[in-house]
C-alpha cells in the first residue's frame, strides 16, 4: 500500500478516532481483542491539566492485555501524524513510547511490559490510603503474572 493509498483511506471515515483510523490501516481486528475496549476512554486520553501518566488501572490494564503489541506497533507509525498520538497507548505516555522506540522493534513489547511493571510497582508502593494487604495483593498479583 502506497503512502497516498493510506492516506486516502485514512481520511475516508471521519466518524472513528485518529487511532480507530490508524488501527484498522495496520490490522482491524485487533481492536476487538484489546483489554480496554470497556474502559473510560478518559483514563487514556487525559485533559491537559490532569497527569499525562498512566492511572494504575490502566497500566494494569495494559500491562496484560493480549494486543499490547498490535496498540504500540499501530501508534508507533502514526505518532506525530494523528491528534490522539498524545495519549496513553499500550499503557504509556509518548515519553515512555519515546524510550520504548530506542530498543529494536522486536523488543518493543517486552521493554514496555518492563517499564509497565516497574511503573505499576512504583504506584502501587505509593498509594498510601490504600491498605497494607491490598498494596500486597496487588504486588503479588504482578508478580504471578510475569
Amino acid at each position: 500500500m502506497t503512502h497516498t493509498d493510506r492516506d486516502a483511506r485514512f481520511d475516508e471515515d471521519a466518524k472513528l478516532s485518529d487511532f480507530e483510523r490508524a488501527s484498522s490501516l495496520y490490522d482491524p481486528k485487533w481492536l476487538e481483542r484489546a483489554s480496554c475496549q470497556d474502559m473510560d476512554q478518559d483514563d487514556f486520553f487525559p485533559p491537559e491539566n490532569k497527569s499525562q501518566l498512566p492511572s494504575i488501572d490502566v497500566a494494569l490494564t495494559c500491562r496484560s492485555c493480549p494486543v499490547r503489541k498490535e496498540c504500540l506497533m499501530t501508534i508507533a507509525e502514526f505518532e506525530g501524524n494523528i491528534s490522539s498520538g498524545k495519549g496513553l497507548f499500550a499503557g504509556m505516555s509518548p515519553q515512555s513510547r519515546q524510550r520504548v522506540y530506542t530498543y529494536p522493534v522486536e523488543q518493543w513489547a517486552d521493554v514496555s511490559r518492563e517499564m509497565l511493571t516497574d511503573y505499576a510497582v512504583t504506584k502501587i508502593k505509593a498509594q498510601r490510603s490504600v491498605p497494607v494487604k491490598e498494596r500486597r495483593a496487588r504486588l503479588t498479583m504482578l508478580k504471578e503474572t510475569e
